[in-house]
């Protein structure tokens, strides 16, 4: 006999089923026997998840691009000069020397530091968009690994109940008070369970392991959920709140706020950049004079307006000016999204609710078509029949809660997860 609770297929997020050997080797937090509760498993995602490893080795990148941002200090120069003075009564030596300083008077320097922590600033908020979503993913995962849990306590009560039928059917026909017919289908029903049950178990398996990919823990021993639901989800006021530091919309500021620092020191790439110094020449004397020992300050300016980066600073501009644009649209579009993800969560807490409430608990249920059996009030064949209701209204009540928990990791998706955003990154000046 076919169990509806048994057949319906679990979802497995694809993108979860990554190739992950780098962290394979690391010993998990806690025995590989004990359940593992969400939070650990989150905490342990925030440094092992394979996408937060990955996005984590980019803040090496930050100390190389700010030494190309900032370049080398203001440069101090030395000027030599020397050479013959020839006159009438004979020679003697002219030289000089002069040391000259440039100065940053249009605050490049200032902008270029500010330009350095506005990368680094960028980087940060992807690497939080990353864990973010790395976050949602484990607790998608956590909840798919709940929901095959209680699809599996069903299908071994249904398979255990099946095989107790089929022991009473054959001592009834052993005995002579039975039919064959029955223990065909007793018979029937056990093969059928136990096949669901191996099913169950797999799926089981196959959704820790799903698990143990999202959070980058070993594969060897993949985490048991510890929990047996989600934890409650704040209510809408707060969560649209949370809307406003969405990862998506922090790194498209962080982006916006590197194109205006990169604006600025191209803007002043062609600013003057005086220097100032100071000079000690010898005058020498070819005649019977004393040579003569002049000292001067020394300043140097350079004339006239360049703005080799025009282009680049009106492609920034217009850059920036579609972030904003985009900000205002991503906004909108999570609104939106959320309001759809909370319904759903809504929707499946009621159904949950409204079958919980008028179903009895499975094992009383069995339990009293035992003693119905037993009493003689029920045949086998009329057992089967009401069993199978018995079976569908669990199911079914099983599916809405596995639904519930799917729902409110879809909430949690939405507040971590980037809607049609792609972050761009441009060369260092």
């Amino acid at each position: 006999m076919t169990l509806a609770f048994a057949r319906r297929p679990l979802v497995v997020v694809g993108a979860l089923l990554m190739s992950f050997d780098a962290h394979a080797a690391e010993p998990p937090p806690t025995p590989p026997s004990a359940p593992v509760s969400l939070a650990t498993l989150l905490d342990y995602a925030a440094e092992h998840a394979p996408a937060v490893v990955a996005m984590n080795a980019r803040r090496a990148e930050v100390a190389a691009t700010r030494a190309s941002i900032i370049g080398l200090p203001e440069r101090t120069e030395l000027q030599l000069a020397v050479g013959p003075r020839i006159g009438g009564d004979g020679t003697d030596l002219d030289a000089s020397i002069g040391l000259s300083q440039t100065f940053d008077v249009s605050g490049t320097n200032a902008a270029r530091e500010r330009l350095a922590k506005r990368v680094a600033g960028r980087v940060d908020a992807e690497i939080a968009s990353t864990l973010a979503e790395a976050r949602a993913r484990v607790t998608a995962a956590f909840a798919e690994a709940l929901a095959a849990r209680l699809a599996r306590a069903v299908a071994a009560r249904a398979a255990a109940f099946a095989a107790e039928l089929r022991v009473i059917a054959t001592n009834r026909v052993r005995a002579g008070d039975g039919v064959r017919s029955d223990l065909r289908l007793a018979e029937a029903d056990a093969i059928l369970a136990d096949a669901d049950l191996a099913a169950a178990e797999r799926a089981v398996q196959t959704t820790r392991i799903a698990l143990a990919i999202a959070a980058g823990w070993p594969t060897e021993t993949p985490p048991e959920p510890a929990d047996d639901a989600l934890p409650p989800a704040p209510d809408f006021a707060t969560l649209r709140a949370r809307l406003d530091d969405h990862p998506s919309l922090l790194a498209l500021r962080a982006r916006r706020a590197e194109l205006a620092a990169r604006r600025t020191v191209l803007a002043r790439a062609g600013a003057s950049r005086p220097a100032f110094g100071v000079e000690l020449s010898r005058e020498g004397s070819p005649g019977p004079e004393l040579a003569q020992w002049i000292v001067l300050a020394t300043a140097t300016f350079q004339l006239g307006t360049v703005d080799p980066a025009r282009g680049e600073v009106a492609s920034l501009t217009a850059e920036a000016e579609i972030l904003t644009a985009e900000e205002a649209a991503t906004r909108a579009q999570l609104d939106a999204t959320l309001a759809l993800a909370w319904n759903r969560l809504e929707a499946a807490k009621a159904r949950e609710a409204s079958l919980s409430a008028a179903h009895t608990p499975l094992d009383a249920a069995l339990a009293d078509l035992r003693q119905a059996l037993t009493a003689g009030e029920l045949s086998l064949t009329e057992l089967a029949v009401v069993r199978e209701r018995v079976l569908a209204l669990e199911g079914a009540t099983n599916a809405a809660r596995a639904e519930t928990l799917r729902a409110r990791a879809g909430l949690e998706a939405v507040l971590a997860n980037t809607p049609n955003i792609q972050t761009r990154t441009e060369p260092t000046p």
